[in-house]
């Protein structure tokens, strides 16, 4: 009886424990960043921006005190969309997503958004895009 109780007992804590790693895996924490516009960068920075994407959509450039990520959408619906970036920290790694809304009004429509935030490694950066939560 008693082993069997010790079974069951080693049994649900293990469960427990990989329940609770699962859930730790899911965590990811923000990153403080800016959001800019092209008429704040320096024109150097825009330009290596233009010249330097990743993918389709992102293109990554660093100077001596930020990392800089632009995002383009290829989407044109019409010309009511909006784009956004998110940065967040997951398990040593920074997730950079852009996103790809409808836009409400004529003042929010834009193809591309553009965030700066510290200076990191480019290999430590994952893009992922979301369009039209």
């Amino acid at each position: 009886m008693v082993k069997t109780n010790k079974k069951i007992m080693i049994i649900l804590f293990s469960t427990v424990l990989c329940i609770g790693l699962l859930f730790v895996r899911q965590l990811s924490f923000p990153i403080e960043h800016e959001e800019i516009d092209k008429d704040e960068l320096i024109n150097h920075v825009y330009m290596s921006l233009q010249n330097n994407f990743l993918n389709e959509n992102f293109s990554i450039y660093s100077d001596e005190q930020y990392t800089y990520v632009l995002y383009r959408s290829d989407l044109k619906h019409g010309d009511y969309i909006t784009t956004s970036l998110d940065v967040r920290k997951k398990w040593g790694k920074y997730i950079v997503v852009g996103q790809t809304s409808y836009a409400a009004n004529d003042n929010l429509i834009s193809l591309e958004s553009m965030v700066r935030f510290n200076k990191i490694s480019k290999d430590k950066i994952i893009t992922k895009e979301k369009q039209f939560n």
